[in-house]
Order: structure tokens, then sequence, then C-alpha cells
């Protein structure tokens, strides 16, 4: 069974791996959250720098998006980042 997690979201999420990150980053603007964390950075990282700053549902998310393999993810390279969101 999927959980529709998104649906219930008003803003969309992207984690950002990228090659040259020093220090994890998130960003929240209107209608958009990412994440952006350096290629030797686990989920602990995400976990310290999104505590208390996420809701649960924008957490879930986050976290089907770092490691379910049955999530519906789309990847782009844009120059030395890989972005990972919902595929839709």
């Amino acid at each position: 069974m999927q959980v529709e997690v998104a649906m219930a979201l008003s803003s969309k999420i992207e984690l950002v791996i990228s090659d040259s990150c020093g220090t994890p980053e998130l960003a929240k603007d209107e209608g958009l959250i990412r994440v952006t964390i350096g290629l030797d950075d686990d989920f602990d990282v995400i976990l310290d720098l999104c505590g208390g700053e996420l809701s649960n549902d924008e957490f879930t998310l986050l976290h089907r998006l770092w490691d379910d393999d049955d999530f519906p993810r789309t990847f782009k390279r844009v120059g030395d980042s890989l972005i990972i969101t919902e595929r839709k």
C-alpha cells in the first residue's frame, strides 16, 4: 500500500546532494523546501539539520526521497549537484 504523503504538503521538497557542499543547509522559501548535503553526509546529518524545522509529513517525505527505493523519485544532475524530488 502506497502512502500519499505529499498530497497534504503545500511545499515541494528537494533533497540536493552536492559534491561541493561543505556545510549542510536547510532553505525554506515560499512553496519550496530544499535540503542540501554533501556526498559524505548521512541521514543523521539530515536529522540534525531538520529536527524541529519540518512537519512530520515533510520529514516523512524527505526520508522517502533519501531511502525508499519503491517511492517514485526523479533524479536530476545539475552541475555538481544531484537533485532528488518526488515524481508526479
